[in-house]
Parts: C-alpha cells; sequence; structure tokens
C-alpha cells in the first residue's frame, strides 16, 4: 500500500490527466478499472470513479428500458427478466414485474405438461428462450427421467426382467436412488422367474445324472447364495463327482520290475484322471509321467519325475505310462486310450478341457 501510494505521488499530475481526460471523452470504464486503485489516496479520482459509476449503470438502465422492451415482444421472457431484474433501478420495475409474470406463466405450462404425464412434449418444446432459468432445467431434467421411469415400469409390468436391466445400465439415471430399487427388483424377479426353471429341470433329472444336477444347483447357488438347501445340494453333487473320478490307483515297486525300474525311490501309486493324465505319487508328492501331465504340470503343481529318476538308467518310461494309462481304461473301455496315446498328436488346453481329446485322437489315421 505505502509502495502504491510513493508510486502514485511521484506521477500524481501525469494520471490525474490521464483520467481526465477518459472521464471527459466517456470512457467511464476505463475510468474506474484505472482509478480503483487510487481512490483512497486521492478525492478528486474517487469522485471520477463514482461518477463514472453512476453513468455506466445509467446507460445500462437506458439500454435495459428499450432492449427488455423487444425481448418480451419477441417471446424471450426469461432474458428480458434476467436483464431487468439485474439492475436495481424504479425505472425497470415494470419491466421486472412484467417479464417475471410472464416467464412464471411459461414455466407453469410446462409443469402442467408435466404433470398430465406429457413428457415428449415438455422435452421436445422449444425452451431457449427460457432455458436459462434453473426452473426450467429441472423440470426437463424430471421430465426425462419420469420417461425413463415409465418405460421401465413397462418392461417389468411385462415380465421382461432381462430387458428391464438392460435398459437401466444403458440410462444416464442408473444410479437415482428410484432406479435402483426397480433394478433390485428387477433381480430378484428374474432370480424367481430363472428359479422356477432350473427347478422343473431339476425334477426331470435323475440323482444319477451327477453332472447335470451339479450345473443346475451351481447356478441356484449362485443366485440363491445364502439358501442351504441348494449349498447342501452342490455340496453332495461335487462329492459325488469326486467319486466317480476317482479311478482305480496301482501299487508299483522296485522288487516288481527289477533292472527295469527307473526310480530312485522303491514304490510309488499310478494314477490316471482323465482323458489320459497320468501320474507318480510318492509320499504326497504328485510327479508328471506323461506329455499330458507335463503339460498340466504348472497349473496343478505336478512335481518334475526327474527329481527321482535315476541318471545312469535310460530306461524308457513307455510302460509305466501304459500301465496308467490302463487305469483310465478301466471307466472308459470304449475307448483306446494306449492307443491314442501312441498317435503323435499334441493336445491343446483347451482340447484338455473338454475331456474329449483322446477320442478325438484316437479317430485320427496313423502317420
Amino acid at each position: 500500500m505505502k509502495n502504491r501510494k510513493k508510486t502514485f505521488l511521484a506521477m500524481r499530475e501525469e494520471r490525474l490527466a490521464e483520467l481526465q481526460t477518459l472521464y471527459d471523452n466517456g470512457h467511464y470504464q476505463s475510468v474506474v478499472i484505472q482509478g480503483m486503485p487510487y481512490v483512497k489516496f486521492d478525492n478528486q479520482i474517487a469522485q471520477w470513479v463514482e461518477s463514472a459509476k453512476k453513468r455506466l449503470k445509467q446507460k445500462r438502465i437506458e439500454r435495459a428500458l428499450n432492449i427488455v422492451p423487444q425481448l418480451m415482444k419477441a417471446g424471450q421472457y426469461g432474458k428480458a427478466y434476467q436483464l431487468a431484474s439485474s439492475l436495481d433501478a424504479s425505472e425497470l420495475q415494470a419491466l421486472v414485474a412484467e417479464s417475471k409474470q410472464a416467464l412464471d406463466k411459461e414455466i407453469a405450462n410446462l409443469r402442467a405438461l408435466y404433470m398430465k404425464g406429457h413428457y415428449d412434449t415438455l422435452i421436445n418444446t422449444e425452451l431457449s428462450h427460457i432455458e436459462s432459468d434453473c426452473r426450467v432445467k429441472r423440470l426437463v431434467n424430471e421430465a426425462k427421467k419420469a420417461k425413463e421411469l415409465r418405460k421401465l415400469y413397462q418392461l417389468m409390468k411385462k415380465k421382461q426382467y432381462e430387458k428391464s436391466l438392460a435398459f437401466v445400465k444403458q440410462s444416464e439415471y442408473a444410479l437415482d436412488a428410484d432406479f435402483q430399487i426397480l433394478i433390485k427388483k428387477a433381480q430378484r424377479q428374474l432370480n424367481q422367474v430363472t428359479e422356477k426353471k432350473i427347478l422343473a429341470k431339476l425334477k426331470k433329472l435323475s440323482s444319477k445324472q451327477i453332472k447335470a444336477n451339479l450345473r443346475e444347483y451351481t447356478e441356484l447357488v449362485r443366485l440363491f447364495p445364502d439358501n442351504k438347501k441348494y449349498q447342501d445340494k452342490l455340496k453332495y453333487y461335487k462329492k459325488e463327482l469326486a467319486k466317480r473320478r476317482k479311478l482305480p490307483s496301482l501299487l508299483i515297486t522296485a522288487e516288481e520290475y527289477g533292472d527295469k525300474w527307473p526310480f530312485t525311490v522303491s514304490e510309488g501309486i499310478l494314477e490316471c484322471m482323465p482323458p489320459g493324465i497320468v501320474t507318480f505319487n510318492v509320499n504326497d508328492n504328485i510327479y508328471a509321467l506323461n506329455d499330458l501331465a507335463s503339460l498340466l504340470a504348472s497349473a496343478r503343481g505336478y512335481k518334475n519325475l526327474d527329481e527321482i529318476r535315476i541318471e545312469s538308467m535310460p530306461v524308457e518310461l513307455t510302460l509305466f505310462k501304459e500301465k496308467g494309462l490302463e487305469l483310465c481304461e478301466h471307466s472308459r473301455p470304449h475307448v483306446s486310450l494306449r492307443r491314442a496315446y501312441r498317435i503323435k498328436y499334441l493336445p491343446t488346453l483347451e482340447d484338455i478341457q473338454c475331456f474329449g481329446i483322446f477320442i478325438n485322437a484316437a479317430s485320427k489315421p496313423r502317420r
């Protein structure tokens, strides 16, 4: 403040001359802008600034008196009211009241459209002349929301719950409280419809159709995670499937195979899992014995067979691989897994997951 005053006093006469020239030439806005920093230091400048403000206001009033009637005539009630009410002048009070009355009437008409449910008419009405009014913006937004709510109600009334959920997901009002209530209701009713369909399927299924039962109860538990009855059924069929998949194992020993025994351990258990995954189990450690098991070693945690092989004995493992595949053949006698395994056909992970790989491979001609 002190520095500004010193600067001003040093060039006071020059500054006064500049401001007087601006004032005399009617550049009142420039007088206000350039004179405001010095009104506390000089009474003459303070008088010029105050006078300039009054003259600017008077000019705006005169301009409003000329423009507002034109805006009213053109139906631009919102702009007319905004301009007239922004100037606190007695000359404009009549125009303020007139423009407000016209604006209120327009908004009342829009509100009537909303109350009657004519949402499209309201939304499509030309509102550029009054859109600056917050009441108009609120009405239009409420009309858009009500229109989508009506559409959602109609879909749910027709029991088209999937379409209802899809409709809400693409709606800009998806997070609105009213929509959230309907989303939950639609999802609940869709789950109930799906439940009835699944229960109807289950009535036609035999308890021996384990995979089919397992599939349906898995879906029921997904829909109703707190339903103990469905949980118990799912556990039951999982156990039954595990029993069915459990194939005979075979204990093999070094004594049995003599000099053909290639392992550093004295014995182990051969196992085969569909569709022909042969493993060698030793003291709770599972080793991948054939190529298919090696392919799945990382995913299933199988160990590398080289860890227990005798390095000085380059014995072929085919004998043990075929012995393991025979275990799988016990549960699927109609498929020759040994023959399929001998075919030079490397299955993909997708083939493995489909559990039909060796049947497909067996149908290919030998090369």
